[in-house]
């Protein structure tokens, strides 16, 4: 479990210790690198899941990536996970919509009727908002994905998750 190796690795002696990409990742590199699918399955689990699902697993919130290789080859893959807010299907835009007693709820509009419309937020809730109770909505060009979610990977941890995404067709 990476959360827990993580915990202890500062007991390890310095050569012993992992060496993470941390801020300058060189994709060349992570591209020219074969992985494992299975480990990189293992870390997708460990990682991804909190947003997204493969098969029916994960939390229903961002994109369902059960077939992401069918949409993208593993260069582009990985410029998604770098820069997740690069390219942006409009479904995925992040829309915040504020109340009018002043609450704020930020997700993805999932459905938008002349009653209302219904958000999709963290964690998989929805949050259905009457028009009457909105006061203000705005949507943004931005992705709610993280940008480094590499940089506590060792190389060949983020070999190993290119590989299992890169084996979703």
């Amino acid at each position: 479990d990476p959360m827990r190796r993580d915990l202890f690795e500062r007991f390890l002696p310095e050569e012993l210790r992992r060496v993470v990409l941390g801020q300058s990742i060189d994709a060349r590199k992570l591209l020219a690198m074969s992985g494992s699918a299975e480990r990189g399955k293992v870390l997708f689990g460990a990682i991804c899941t909190a947003c997204h699902r493969v098969n029916g697993q994960g939390t229903d919130f961002g994109p369902d990536l059960s077939h992401i290789a069918s949409k993208w080859k593993r260069p582009e893959l990985l410029e998604q996970i770098l820069f997740p807010s690069k390219v942006i299907d409009p479904q995925w835009q992040l829309t915040t919509v504020t109340t009018t007693s002043g609450e704020s709820k930020a997700g993805f509009v999932v459905a938008r009727d002349g009653s209302g419309l219904k958000l999709k937020m963290a964690g998989g809730e929805m949050a259905q908002i009457a028009n009457a109770e909105i006061s203000k909505t705005s949507t943004e060009r931005v992705s709610m994905m993280p940008e480094g979610l590499l940089q506590n990977l060792t190389a060949s941890e983020a070999a190993d998750l290119l590989q299992f995404l890169g084996s979703l067709k």
